[in-house]
């Protein structure tokens, strides 16, 4: 008689090895994982908006929504006209000056009111959640980039929770050194022309601006990674703007090309175009960064500790480095 071997399909098999699964960072492969992650990410990108909800106080302190109405004459030259007729007397022939359209037509303005600052005051906490959004969102993206599983809500959590303080410092740090850049950028930018200093600093300012942009790729990723201090946080990111360069080159290019298409829609669909950065946009430009910015971190850094170790990279998602 036969005898049949019954397996126990309630035990989990052997599986196969991490360390033995190439991982794919193609540009075929980044479309396949966004396509497959699409709901996700865009799950992603509005708590993303939800935890950083200081920043509708903020637009709608700059809506004007709050502002307190008044009416100003439209004309430049009013004023002018105004005291010199105060000075001629008011006859047919003044009050027929100010009657001109171009004299004497007034205009609705506003001005900032109460409510309307307490929103802007309010929408400036922004400072604190930014950082601490962006942590959440490095963390699960860079799990998408290398394929594996990631809870939305709970890793989100989770993740903030264990980076609290380093992820509002960077986060501090992030919106001052990119005020301060686009602040130079602007000015230099209206003041070029003047001499040849200013055409040199405004140059000098968009290129700090294009390294920090790209340093912005690398920073949170690392922070939610390794073990680090900031300012070797700052240093690493310095290092691999120019360490992984074209992978960096086409980073930039995927990012101008999500914006520009964001911009067209919102240039003729204007509703749509609206809605989009709350619902795609900023998941998919993050998720850009992200996936640009894992394989050099994977190569340079984490590879490298485990090949001095002579171990396969772990499968838990903790921190694995220690700053020492």
């Amino acid at each position: 008689m036969a005898k049949f071997k019954f397996y126990d399909y309630t035990k989990p098999g052997k599986g196969v090895k991490k360390s033995s699964v190439k991982q794919d960072f193609s540009l075929a492969n980044f479309f396949k994982i966004y396509i497959r992650k699409f709901w996700k990410l865009c799950s992603l990108n509005i708590l993303y908006f939800v935890f950083n909800f200081p920043f509708f106080l903020f637009l709608l302190g700059l809506s004007g929504n709050f502002n307190i109405a008044f009416s100003t004459p439209a004309g430049p030259m009013y004023q002018q006209i105004h005291s010199v007729l105060m000075h001629t007397g008011n006859t047919p022939a003044s009050a027929s000056i100010l009657g001109f359209e171009k004299f004497g037509r007034l205009m609705e303005s506003s001005y900032p009111g109460t409510v309307s600052n307490i929103l802007i005051w309010c929408g400036l906490l922004t400072v604190l959640t930014f950082g601490l959004a962006n942590s959440g969102i490095a963390y699960i993206l860079r799990n998408f980039a290398r394929e594996e599983h990631a809870y939305i809500w709970e890793d989100y959590k989770s993740t903030i929770k264990k980076n609290f303080s380093q992820a509002m410092i960077l986060g501090v740090i992030d919106i001052l050194v990119s005020a301060v850049i686009s602040y130079d950028v602007v000015f230099f930018r209206y003041n070029t022309g003047i001499n040849f200093i200013t055409d040199v600093m405004f140059w000098i300012a968009l290129l700090l601006g294009l390294i920090y942009f790209i340093m912005r790729f690398y920073m949170y990723t690392i922070l939610v990674t390794f073990n680090l201090s900031i300012p070797k946080i700052l240093k690493n990111s310095f290092i691999f703007t120019f360490l992984c360069v074209k992978r960096n080159i086409v980073g930039l290019i995927g990012i101008a090309a999500a914006v520009a298409l964001n911009y067209f829609i919102l240039a003729y669909f204007p509703p749509l175009g609206a809605i989009i950065p709350f619902m795609f946009t900023v998941s998919l430009v993050t998720f850009i960064a992200s996936y640009t910015a894992y394989p050099g971190i994977k190569k340079y850094m984490i590879d490298p500790y485990y090949a001095d170790k002579n171990e396969p990279e772990q499968e838990n998602n903790d921190t694995i480095f220690s700053d020492n």
